[in-house]
């Protein structure tokens, strides 16, 4: 059942702002272009000579790693921009917001998303299967949990951190929102929660932002503020990543249902499973447009000169990747002959000789 105290709540209007990108450029993500994704470099013969032909080979190349496994590294504070255009969980506690539907897909736990839905209490959780309403859905009794857990304020969710928070309250300048940054394939999801009162502590407010990141999958959490509610819930909260169902979870050390405080903080997830080995090769004809062969070697027989790349992907285990830096190859055909001669026929006694 839900405490019971009392609050002032602001009554006020949801603005729905319908534009993907914000007009105000945040700043240049992590590895943009992605060096995590793929790239390749082309080598062999690419001469032909009397049309005999080329052959080339495709080296690729990753450092993207499979995502059921991550690394969690202290990076510097360096948040994004904390208003985003569209503002979420309008003077509502204890709820998740509706569902936001991603212009990108988004690995996590070796599962592909492009939906997610952002909880009042701090969580990102990825898919569209929390319910959303007012009545207290989103849960905000976290003491004595220590991740993994099987809960349903942990799973499949992001903890930036999972604290008791309350959107309920007015405060000026409290807002939880969330924005898309960036152009393909660096773009990249802002959730915001700046300046939202921690419950039964509404003094006190907490700021704090997670980030995803397109085609790397790289998770940042960025802290302005996190206070600590003493009082309530045991003062905890906790910093990190769970899996679905909650037997796989990747924290902060120290801030797994631990009590804590942090000021401008900021920490990286990145993928640390399987590095991806597996790749999609297909060659164009520069000069044509045409796909003119698939895997990684190709024998090629142009009739003049032309330039030869490839169409690259990577496969990790839950998407495919194109490869953004790679090689463009010049074919030259030189070498044609054309064949001429004349005969001189001696005869003789026995045998005729030709030359």
């Amino acid at each position: 059942m839900r405490r019971m105290t009392m609050t002032i709540r602001w009554i006020g209007f949801l603005t729905v702002l319908m534009g993907w990108m914000n007009s105000v450029s945040a700043q240049t993500p992590p590895n943009c272009p992605p060096s995590y994704s793929a790239g390749y470099v082309i080598t062999g013969d690419s001469v032909s000579f009397c049309l005999d032909g080329v052959n080339l080979t495709c080296n690729a190349y990753s450092t993207l790693h499979s995502t059921d496994s991550y690394s969690v590294a202290n990076i510097p504070y360096n948040p994004y921009p904390w208003n985003g255009a569209n503002q979420v969980l309008v003077n509502i506690d204890d709820a998740w917001s509706q569902v936001v539907t991603l212009p990108f897909a988004f690995c996590y736990f070796g599962q592909k998303y492009n939906q997610v839905q952002i909880g009042a209490n701090g969580q990102l959780f990825f898919g569209n299967t929390q319910p959303v309403n007012t009545g207290g859905t989103n849960p905000w009794a976290s003491n004595g949990l220590v991740a993994p857990t099987a809960n349903n304020g942990m799973n499949n969710c992001i903890m930036a951190p999972y604290h008791d928070i309350d959107p309920g309250v007015f405060f000026a300048g409290s807002q939880v929102t969330w924005d898309i940054y960036g152009t393909y394939p660096c773009r990249y999801l802002v959730v915001s929660w700046d300046s939202i009162p921690m419950f039964q502590c509404n003094n006190i407010l907490a700021s704090q932002q997670i980030v995803l990141f397109e085609s790397t999958y790289l998770i940042d959490i960025n802290i302005k503020e996190k206070p600590i509610c003493s009082t309530w819930n045991g003062g905890v909260a906790h910093e990190g990543i769970q899996n679905a169902n909650g037997t796989v979870a990747f924290m902060v050390p120290g801030r797994n249902g631990t009590v804590w405080q942090a000021t401008n903080d900021s920490y990286r997830f990145t993928p640390a499973g399987v590095q991806t080995v597996n790749y999609q090769y297909y060659w164009v004809d520069v000069t044509t447009g045409d796909t003119i062969g698939t895997g990684q070697n190709l024998n090629y027989f142009p009739t003049q000169s032309t330039q030869v790349t490839v169409q690259c992907y990577a496969v990790t285990d839950c998407d495919t990747i194109a490869a953004f830096f790679g090689d463009t190859i010049n074919v030259i055909v030189t070498g044609n002959v054309i064949a001429d001669f004349s005969s001189d026929i001696h005869l003789g006694c026995d045998d005729d000789t030709v030359h």
